[in-house]
């Protein structure tokens, strides 16, 4: 399972769409991450279904 850390309370996720229209998943912190990675589980959701996807985010602190 994933452990919730204070951290992701910090976490601000945003849908962007790039210059070709693609879209991706922009998260921004309020504050500091000193944590070297984050586990995050993110669903993804549409009109007939929905699922989850489980990311692991290595960071250089």
């Amino acid at each position: 399972g994933l452990d919730q850390t204070p951290t992701l309370a910090n976490l601000i996720f945003s849908i962007q769409y790039d210059a070709e229209g693609r879209v991706y998943v922009k998260v921004v912190s309020t504050q500091p991450i000193r944590e070297p990675s984050l586990g995050l589980l993110l669903e993804f959701g549409w009109p007939r279904g929905k699922t989850f996807r489980e990311f692991t985010v290595l960071l250089d602190p």
